[in-house]
């Protein structure tokens, strides 16, 4: 009989799950529609730009340890490609524990942050226009390619599109990059940056990333989550 309560139990929870997970609402705006502004746009991208570079580790492996870099050339390059790509939104229920993510807005029709010189680094950055958007399977070996073309390329950057739910705000980052000194192998991380908005000030202040291990290893079943908090300033 107790074997039957837990095995019910189970179920229940599974089908919870699920439907919670069925239950989340998206609503596709553009920028116009909320509150935030190309400044707040240029801000987030920026921070999560530099900080995948110089703050925070995407995975075991630091990407700014000598050994997973090319050796250093006098004019090293950050080339940022004007594709946006979608950021899941599973991804994003992953910050939220326990699941309470109900109600998303994904944020699309606004300017590339790399237009007009948005973005500043302690790198030179490229802009590279691509003529189409590629599928997934054309873009990753042309990302590796670009990697390689020159000996002073040390990353190749992608942005995602922007998510919010209520005060909070998720974008992301893809970064391909060279591994060992090698023209043979190519690393690549993707960390989201959480920014909530703080109505009192008119600003966005970066809340959480996400853990060295939170897409886990592999397929989707690997997926841990996890987020680490960044220090700043508090909304009053």
């Amino acid at each position: 009989m107790r074997l039957i309560r837990i095995v019910f139990f189970t179920i229940t929870l599974i089908i919870n799950f699920w439907k919670a997970q069925a239950q989340v609402k998206v609503d596709t705006v553009n920028l116009s529609e909320t509150f935030l502004e190309e400044r707040h746009l240029r801000y987030m991208y920026n921070f999560a730009l530099n900080n995948s570079f110089f703050q925070y580790k995407w995975a075991a492996l630091d990407i700014q340890t000598p050994y997973s870099l090319k050796e250093r050339t006098p004019n090293e390059h950050v080339l940022i490609l004007d594709y946006i790509f979608p950021l899941r939104i599973k991804d994003i229920e992953l910050f939220m524990q326990p699941n309470n993510l109900q109600e998303v807005e994904v944020i699309n029709n606004f300017e590339h942050p790399a237009v007009k010189n948005g973005l500043i680094s302690q790198f030179d950055i490229d802009f590279i226009k691509i003529d189409h958007p590629p599928t997934r399977k054309e873009l990753y070996p042309k990302l590796d390619k670009m990697v390689f073309k020159t000996l002073n390329v040390r990353y190749v950057v992608l942005f995602s599109n922007i998510i919010k739910q209520d005060k909070l705000i998720y974008i992301a980052i893809n970064t391909t990059f060279p591994l060992m000194y090698s023209p043979e192998f190519a690393g690549r991380s993707t960390q989201i940056y959480e920014f909530e908005w703080c109505e009192s000030t008119g600003w966005v202040y970066p809340r959480r990333v996400t853990s060295p291990f939170f897409f886990g290893i592999g397929t989707d079943f690997k997926r841990m989550g996890g987020t680490i908090d960044i220090p700043s300033l508090k909304c009053n």
